[in-house]
């Protein structure tokens, strides 16, 4: 469980984040939608321990997330951007065992190359574990960073809780990609991981997710089942614009439309 109790963060006299109290659960993908500038990603950040600045306090399993060892930490928290780069020629199975740097000091052992070889087959990317880095394309690179935050927190105890955040991971990627990546999120969270991701396509976040969680203007305005949140109503709130839910007895989940 991961607790958010009164989190409130601002820059200057601009509020980001007004007095948000939520939970997420291991074992769902939790999905954080709204609006560009409502305060996503500035959440995600302060439950990952990126922003340390805030008002408010963030529990892990009952733990004040300020007083637990970052080192531990890093053993069983990943987190992904949209915007992960790097600009070394570094092979890409080099760049999925920097996940596994909080686990050895010098030299990875056997557990870690284990580690790397299944995650670049659970990425399908294997077969560009020789390629350098910088040779790739956008989504490749992208894959490439995916597998290594799950690498990160591959083999977390069974009695631990993993945590993975994705911070807008598929912004700019192919259709092929966005949904890749979600299944994998979706096979995580299945695994007992909280997973935590946030979101600009509605659709998507009606077809993945467990639970989402709108934000708008740095508030908390709905959380629920997707169908409960997603709704004409909201989409209107949020982002100023008429639609409507389309639904189709061949799918599991209904398809919204701007009208």
């Amino acid at each position: 469980m991961l607790e958010v109790k009164n989190a409130g963060y601002q820059i200057g006299e601009k509020v980001i984040l007004d007095g948000i109290t939520t939970s997420f659960e291991p074992g769902k993908l939790s999905v954080i939608i709204g609006p560009n500038g409502s305060g996503k990603s500035t959440l995600l950040k302060i439950i990952s321990h990126e922003i340390t600045r805030y008002t408010g306090a963030v529990f892990y399993d009952h733990t004040l997330l300020k007083n637990l060892n970052l080192a531990g930490l890093a053993k069983k928290r990943a987190v992904l951007s949209q915007h992960s780069e790097l600009s070394f020629p570094l092979m890409v199975e080099e760049v999925v065992m920097m996940g596994r740097y909080p686990h050895f000091n010098f030299k990875p052992a056997a557990v870690d190359l284990s580690i790397v070889n299944e995650v670049l087959n659970k990425m399908e990317i294997a077969h560009l574990r020789h390629r350098n880095y910088l040779t790739l394309s956008g989504g490749e690179k992208q894959k490439t960073h995916y597998a290594r935050v799950l690498a990160q927190i591959w083999n977390v105890p069974d009695k631990e809780t993993r945590y993975l955040f994705l911070d807008e991971p598929i912004a700019f990627m192919d259709l092929n990609y966005q949904h890749e990546f979600l299944r994998i999120a979706r096979s995580m969270a299945d695994a007992n991981t909280l997973v935590i991701a946030v979101l600009h396509d509605l659709n998507l976040a009606l077809q993945y997710a467990d639970r989402v969680f709108a934000i708008n203007k740095g508030k908390l305005i709905a959380e629920d089942l997707p169908q409960k949140v997603i709704t004409p109503d909201l989409i209107r709130e949020m982002y100023g614009i008429a639609s409507r839910m389309i639904h189709d007895n061949q799918l599991n989940f209904p398809l919204l439309i701007a009208e």
